[in-house]
């Protein structure tokens, strides 16, 4: 396992969709996407949620939602070791539903939107992993 606590998987996977969110290009980008996307990581468990709703700026709600949270279009579910490598591209999300690695549950067409970004994601997860001094968790896809 790459990350031992909900609070891991938040300070990489939640903090780079949070960098995101805030971004002048890709947070617009993201609020056109319309929809709640929820990351439901397993081994650790923890949830981050992507809010990118066309009347608001982009937002992420980490941990189990609150109030001001609204209900995700789409779930992705899978270990938390999984999610990191799609963000960093070496998880392809078609394949791993296939496999069973990721469940997929609701709009896929929103799914395929966020991901048409993932070109542009992938080296500012990798960024934001160097810049947090975590390249042991570059080094687990290199080997």
């Amino acid at each position: 396992m790459l990350f031992t606590t909900a609070d891991d998987v938040h300070e990489s996977l939640g903090r780079l969709l949070q960098e995101l969110a805030v971004d002048p290009d890709l947070g617009a980008r993201l609020t056109h996407l319309d929809t709640v996307v929820q990351l439901k990581c397993r081994h650790p468990d923890a949830t981050v949620t992507l809010v990118a709703r066309s009347a608001e700026p982009a937002r992420v709600a980490l941990g189990e939602p609150g109030e001001d949270v609204p209900e995700p279009d789409v779930v992705l579910t899978m270990d938390a070791d999984v999610a990191h490598h799609l963000w960093l591209g070496h998880q392809n999300v078609a394949i791993g539903v296939a496999r069973g690695f990721i469940q997929a549950k609701g709009d896929s067409r929103k799914v395929l939107d966020l991901l048409g970004l993932t070109g542009e994601i992938v080296p500012r997860y990798e960024q934001l992993l160097r810049a947090a001094g975590r390249e042991d968790l570059l080094a687990t896809v290199a080997s």
